[in-house]
């Protein structure tokens, strides 16, 4: 994966199931990857997320990429961070990242299916947190 892989604006679809996989939510809307230099990008994502049966609400999020020698570091928010939420390690296809921060252990599998469709698995497992997202990436 490479920083113009990511580039420009991308349609997504996430669902958010619990730990016995029953769907609890649902998002859809827009994530863009702008670059900020050579190897960063920061990603914004403004989507609609539904839960249960017809609560709805705008949800925006931020996470900035660097793409270094041998790993890419996502940071949460817009500026660096002292350790990266997640990293991620180099890869054609599939790769696999994962983070813990006591008592949550954070896992994330991106897989690459087209140049225009990526998806995401996301899975969040703690004493208090037990749930997976899943998006699709396309454009």
């Amino acid at each position: 994966m490479k920083p113009q892989d990511l580039l420009g604006q991308w349609t997504l679809t996430r669902k958010v199931f619990d730990r016995d996989r029953r769907p609890i939510a649902a998002m859809w809307g827009t994530g863009t990857y702008k670059c900020l230099g050579e190897n960063e990008l920061l990603y914004e994502e403004c989507v609609t997320n539904r839960t249960g049966e017809s609560s709805e609400f705008l949800a925006r999020q931020s996470y900035l990429y660097l793409f270094k020698e041998k790993a890419i570091e996502v940071h949460r928010g817009k500026e660096t961070q002292v350790i990266p939420f997640i990293t991620l390690p180099y890869g054609e296809k599939l790769v696999d990242g994962y983070y813990t921060c006591k008592p949550d252990f954070y896992t994330l599998r991106w897989i690459w299916m087209r140049s225009h469709l990526f998806f995401t698995r996301f899975s969040v497992k703690g004493t208090r947190k037990d749930y997976t997202l899943e998006t699709l990436f396309r454009r």
